[in-house]
């Protein structure tokens, strides 16, 4: 192996979630459809993903730790053994499909090789699909999406790493920043989270379910009402978890606090394929039966166009800071105490690609579901279709129940008159 580049904190720190053994982990995925049966066999398949890595390098990378146990962990490259990394699975379940992607995403990826996987799946309905997936330390969600659509995309550019600019000067042009972004993160995590949810009865696997609809749609509630898409989408969550008959709440509906990352990639320009998303917290409100006010509540509380700018200051702080203070606020940071859920939103590709002529039709992500959480869930927009993706610990019963409610809140929030005109918003 070849020393590739430098292991950033935070990629560190999504690996040090991995150290336990058991089920949970931290992979994550895509889910893509296509238009036409590829009718392709999974030899064909690793061969023609032989044939594109050099168009997708991150795709070599493994984490290796020097000798000198002091000096900080990089990533090196290696050649995978595609027979690992490129398989297929069959399920002849009722339920097929999802059956198999629930299978795939049990599994872990072992560290000692390159983090990912391209699995084709096969149900007794003649059904087919890819399911990208890596690990969290290798890419964020939009890296990922980037990532698979790179490596099965018609586009074959081979991308020319920009060079980084050295630490050190880093670390003095951006010191004012860091600190102010810094200590804005930190009073953040005031006040503490009431622990809305039980952890009882979870069993540490877990069950998927998505719903879709129409981008149009979200975007048409958000102009309604003067707020964003974001900020629908966790206000439509927050009347969804209030419905759910299943969501395990301690002592009836109450305040939720969701980690919802913020993607500080600049627009245009190839700002890195790893993690490059800042974790803040929103409060939604489920404790609120009005859909209106739900949704002021959660356009004050989340500010989303304000939350990305102090994201994007305390990301300059992410790459500079020291790899141990990272790595405790990544810790803090889905702490019990800090976060009930995660409440992902992935914002993916604005536009359909094709797979050697083929459409891919769908494009939707799977999140990771953190240690004693009962669920997640993401958001993730592809073409003019927008998906939301649950993963629920198989504890609680019709996640898919959940998907249904949050479409039926979107209907709600499009019913209600607009709001009034926000004040002193930082938008």
């Amino acid at each position: 192996m070849t020393a590739h580049r430098r292991l950033r904190p935070l990629d560190n720190a999504y690996l040090d979630c991995d150290r336990p053994v058991g089920k949970d982990g931290t992979e994550i995925g895509v889910l893509l459809r296509f238009a036409e049966p590829l009718g392709r066999s999974v030899e064909d398949w690793r061969a023609l993903v032989a044939a594109r890595l050099d168009a997708v390098p991150d795709l070599r990378l493994v984490p290796h730790r020097p000798r000198r146990r002091w000096l900080p962990m990089r990533w090196a490259t290696a050649d995978p053994d595609l027979r690992h990394h490129v398989r297929e699975v069959r399920s002849d379940a009722p339920d097929g499909m999802r059956a198999a992607v629930e299978e795939v995403m049990a599994g872990r990826l072992p560290l000692d090789r390159p983090l990912w996987q391209l699995v084709v799946l096969r149900d007794a309905a003649g059904g087919e699909a890819a399911l990208f997936r890596v690990h969290h330390a290798l890419a964020d969600g939009v890296g990922m999406v980037e990532l698979g659509t790179r490596l099965l995309g018609s586009d074959l550019r081979v991308p020319v790493p920009a060079e980084a600019a050295p630490v050190r000067w880093a670390r003095l042009r951006a010191w004012r920043e860091v600190v102010t972004g810094t200590a804005r993160y930190l009073r953040g995590f005031a006040p503490p989270a009431g622990r809305a949810f039980t952890s009882r009865g979870l069993t540490g696997t877990r069950r998927l379910a998505w719903a879709e609809t129409g981008v149009d749609r979200l975007h048409s509630i958000a102009r309604q009402h003067g707020v964003t898409g974001t900020e629908v989408y966790l206000a439509a969550l927050a009347g969804a978890l209030r419905q759910w008959p299943h969501t395990p709440w301690r002592s009836g509906p109450r305040t939720v606090w969701a980690l919802v990352p913020v993607d500080t990639r600049t627009a245009g320009t190839d700002d890195g394929l790893g993690n490059r998303a800042v974790n803040l917290r929103v409060p939604l409100p489920c404790d609120e039966p009005d859909p209106r006010r739900r949704l002021a509540l959660v356009a004050g509380g989340a500010n989303t166009a304000g939350q990305r700018r102090r994201a994007e200051v305390m990301r300059a702080g992410v790459d500079v800071l020291p790899g141990p203070v990272v790595r405790a606020l990544f810790w803090c940071t889905y702490r019990r105490w800090h976060i009930d859920l995660v409440a992902s939103n992935v914002a993916s590709l604005g536009h359909r690609v094709s797979h050697l002529g083929n459409l891919i039709t769908e494009a939707s992500p799977i999140g990771f579901l953190p240690h004693a959480r009962p669920f997640g869930v993401v958001l993730g927009a592809y073409g003019d279709r927008v998906s939301l993706h649950v993963t629920a610990d198989a504890g609680l019963p019709r996640p898919d129940v959940l998907c249904k409610l949050w479409i039926h809140s979107l209907g709600e929030l499009a019913s209600l008159p607009a709001l009034p005109p926000p004040h002193g918003r930082d938008r």
